[in-house]
């Protein structure tokens, strides 16, 4: 269940390439959050206290609206994958 963000420039069309990379019959479910930058699905900044402005401003933290659509098809993903188990 990748969920990647759009604005994560190390992470630039990771979405695209790997959907068209996995076969139909392996369950996935691949979205890619516009809103959504590295560390996107943190509760809280993560950064040293220090570097807190520095990262604000290169847009690396948590986007909450994302992160909590990312977590719920996440958590789903996972309880249908393993629901046998």
């Amino acid at each position: 269940m990748p969920v990647t963000a759009a604005a994560d420039r190390m992470f630039k069309g990771a979405a695209a390439r790997l959907e068209s990379t996995l076969a139909a019959d392996v369950p996935h479910d691949v979205k890619e959050y516009p809103a959504g930058a590295h560390s996107f699905l943190n509760d809280a900044d993560n950064a040293p206290r220090l570097l807190r402005p520095l990262i604000r401003v290169a847009g690396i933290g948590p986007e909450p609206e994302s992160a909590a659509d990312a977590w719920h098809r996440i958590e789903a993903f996972f309880g249908e994958q393993f629901a046998d188990s």
